[in-house]
């Protein structure tokens, strides 16, 4: 956490009593300044300056190493306009200690996220430390270098993970490391099997579900329907008589009505063919 002026020199650094020096990354500082607005990058910052920030465990290694930070830098402006300064805040992403338990609240243990710093492994949410020295494999890193991503198989360590890829850029536009999101091949076959299993089941149930229907919906129809043939027998049989209930309006309603207005019809020729009859006789008698 450092603290410069509009030239970039530096006023405090919270855990360094060092101070007046230029701070080092010139890009996302001076485009801070220039929009007057907050940055977040990724950089590849050399050991130098760290030790220079307080963190001592880099002033023993060679200083020509590097190290991948997280950087903020949120210009200071006055209420007329004026720049004064700027406040830079920075994560040291290498082999954070805590990343890996972060991570695993999100994504689970089942997954692995990596950060790499150009093709090293540097982080992970794998707890297992031998997974950190990996590197990418050159195809791959060949495709992050151009600013494409990559999908499909990759070995961590000595297992085959279905990953994913994703090229990290510097505030220049530079490659400077890649985001991954991997999982196992046995994961993903467990989790193939799961999903057969979940199909299955999901079949079953719909099959049974629709035989289930196709009987309460027969019942339905099949009861009316018997109705009316035993309707037809009797009317066959000379009841004229017989009518069938009419319980709903629908397809089968119309059905039963039509077969009452048909037995009415029947019935009615029947009176006047029977009165008609009565009458011969009569006259037959009277002759």
């Amino acid at each position: 956490l450092t603290i410069v002026d509009a030239n970039r020199r530096v006023v405090a650094r919270v855990f360094s009593n060092l101070a007046d020096d230029r701070y080092e990354l010139n890009g996302i500082v001076e485009r801070a300044f220039r929009e007057k607005q907050p940055v977040v990058s990724t950089e590849l910052v050399p050991y130098s300056l760290l030790c220079r920030e307080g963190k001592s465990r880099y002033c023993v290694l060679p200083v020509n190493r590097e190290a991948m930070v997280a950087v903020v830098v949120v210009p200071m402006v006055a209420p007329d306009g004026e720049l004064l300064g700027a406040l830079i805040a920075a994560d040291i992403l290498n082999n954070d200690p805590h990343l890996p338990y972060k991570v695993q609240e999100i994504f689970g243990k089942e997954v692995e996220v990596a950060i790499t710093q150009r093709d090293l492994r540097i982080a992970s949410s794998l707890v297992d430390e031998e997974l950190l020295p990996v590197t990418i494999a050159p195809e791959i890193l060949a495709r992050l270098v151009k600013g494409n991503t990559y999908r499909g198989m990759a070995a961590i360590g000595d297992k085959l993970y279905e990953t994913a890829f994703a090229p990290i850029k510097n505030g220049r536009g530079e490659f400077v490391g890649s985001f991954s999101v991997a999982l196992s091949k046995g994961h993903i076959n467990k989790i193939r099997r799961d999903n057969l299993r979940n199909i299955l089941a999901s079949a079953i149930v719909g099959i049974v579900l629709s035989f289930a229907l196709a009987y309460i919906v027969a019942r339905k129809l099949a009861g009316p329907l018997r109705e009316l043939a035993a309707g037809a027998r009797q009317i066959e049989n000379g009841d004229l008589s017989q009518r069938v209930n009419i319980m709903e309006m629908d397809e089968v309603g119309m059905l039963a009505n039509s077969f009452n207005r048909m037995a009415d019809a029947l019935a009615e020729r029947d009176r006047i063919i029977r009165g008609n009859t009565r009458e011969l006789q009569g006259l037959n008698e009277q002759l």
